[in-house]
């Protein structure tokens, strides 16, 4: 009697098990990317002139397999940008454009003031785009998806008269930092710079924090994406580096960063930087006090 009993508690916990571990494989692209968070980003996505960047264009890139991604291109509308300057002496156009890649949830236009914030500091064009699946983009957001996005931005970005001809830094914030890292090291000769917030080695490396040992030895085959920036970054050998890491961070430990930070740092041909935010945590870092002062001065030291 107590081994049948002992039997179908064990019978039904490998059910409960093979149930729980099936709907995470089902499910697990809505838990990686939760574009519909919060409401309604899936449909409403504010424009860049909301946040005084008047000067922009709308734009529909194509995707190899056909998905049309929403975009913005943003470009300065000052007196340093491209025109008349206040002297009546020209203003030479911006050589460098900023391509960010925004974190896990939401769309770009949640973005839209750190871009802002950007564009007060750096005389630069920035291009945004919602991955596919995110905001007004179609599709369906995955790890290979989302590299066919890449290339046919990097493509839009060699081709377009505004973007044609200046260097490529990139921006990028927690799953971003992944999207960055793996495009940084399939287009290294055309990125002059990637600059990288609390993002993290791998997927793999993420669900072991987040679950005790037992849990995350089952959960870690199942996964259809790994995003494995720890492999990746290490082919990277010639593009400046700048790691912007909130120490407080309780989603991406700060050691993700510090790793990342040390693989990077095994090749002599480029510099590499990591500034630590005390008080920053996953979301608020870029709030941090000068946050965009560090940027600044690192994007001037780089001759962006």
């Amino acid at each position: 009697m107590l081994f049948t009993m002992i039997k179908l508690v064990v019978i039904s916990g490998v059910g409960l098990g093979a149930i729980a571990l099936t709907g995470l494989w089902y499910f697990q692209r809505d838990i990686i990317y939760p574009a519909k968070f919060p409401q309604n980003s899936r449909t409403e996505v504010d424009l860049p002139s909301t946040y005084g960047m008047d000067k922009f264009e709308q734009l529909r890139i194509l995707t190899a397999d056909n998905i049309n991604l929403h975009a913005y291109l943003i470009m300065p509308s000052g007196p340093a940008s491209s025109g008349r300057r206040l002297d009546g002496q020209d203003s030479p156009s911006p050589k460098t454009t900023l391509l960010y890649l925004h974190a896990n949830a939401g769309n770009m236009g949640h973005r839209l003031p750190i871009a802002a914030s950007l564009m007060s500091v750096l005389n630069c064009n920035i291009l945004m785009l919602s991955y596919r699946g995110y905001g007004l983009s179609e599709g369906s957001p995955s790890e290979p998806g989302i590299q066919k996005d890449l290339d046919a931005t990097m493509d839009f970005l060699q081709t377009n008269p505004v973007t044609k001809g200046t260097k490529i830094v990139l921006y990028a914030q927690s799953i971003g930092g992944a999207v960055a890292i793996d495009t940084a090291q399939r287009y290294e000769k055309r990125i002059s710079g990637m600059i990288l917030e609390n993002t993290f080695t791998s997927l793999p490396d993420v669900v072991s924090n987040i679950f005790p040992p037992i849990i995350s030895l089952f959960v870690k085959p199942f996964l259809m994406d790994t995003w494995d920036s720890k492999s990746r970054i290490a082919r990277i050998s010639s593009i400046p580096i700048l790691f912007l890491s909130g120490l407080k961070d309780t989603l991406v430990p700060p050691s993700h960063m510090s790793a990342l930070n040390k693989i990077a740092k095994t090749f002599d041909k480029r510099p590499v930087d990591f500034v630590g935010f005390e008080n920053g945590n996953h979301n608020d870092t870029c709030s941090q006090p000068k946050y965009f002062t560090v940027i600044q001065t690192w994007w001037n030291r780089n001759s962006f």
